[in-house]
Order: structure tokens, then C-alpha cells, then sequence
């Protein structure tokens, strides 16, 4: 299991842009779980599963409660790119 280093400091933004490039740079090697958690319990996550080739590959997820299992997507990794637009449309409507 590959550890990743909590940075409390990183914004939502950041976040995203490190999982967009994650996604089309790196090809897992062992399972890894990358998490975005906020105080309100929002999360976001990639980690690695094992695809149809037998291969690891990355799963995206996001959960708008942790505390609520049912709350908890699947969604293509592609829609990572389509989530971050979204947000982003979202943060200039509020401005």
C-alpha cells in the first residue's frame, strides 16, 4: 500500500489538478488511494483497482457524506475533467 502524504493546506483547485494529471501521467504499479476530504464531509478519491485486462487501473470516486455509505459515486475516470469544468462554472456563477 502506497502512503500518501495529507496536505491539509491544499486547496479543492490543487487538488483536482494533481488527479487531472495523475490520471493521464501515471500508471499504478501497487494500490494507491488518493483522498480529498472536507470538514463538511465531501470527498473525492481515486484509487486503484484491478481492470478487465487484469491490470491496475484507476477508480473515481466522489460522496457527498462520508458519514452516509449511500452517498458514495462511481463515476469513469474521465468524468474527473467534466467535475472540475463543473466546479469551475459553479465558482464563477457565485462571483
Amino acid at each position: 500500500i502506497k502512503l500518501v502524504k495529507r496536505n491539509t493546506n491544499m486547496c479543492f483547485k490543487e487538488f483536482f489538478f494533481k488527479l487531472i494529471n495523475l490520471k493521464n501521467k501515471t500508471i499504478p504499479s501497487s494500490y494507491t488511494e488518493i483522498k480529498y476530504n472536507t470538514t463538511s464531509g465531501f470527498q473525492v478519491m481515486i484509487v486503484t483497482v484491478i481492470n478487465e485486462q487484469d491490470k491496475l487501473g484507476w477508480n473515481f470516486m466522489i460522496q457527498s457524506k462520508m458519514a452516509e455509505e449511500r452517498t458514495l459515486v462511481n463515476l469513469p475516470i474521465s468524468e474527473i475533467d467534466k467535475l472540475y469544468n463543473a466546479f469551475e462554472q459553479a465558482k464563477t456563477k457565485l462571483h
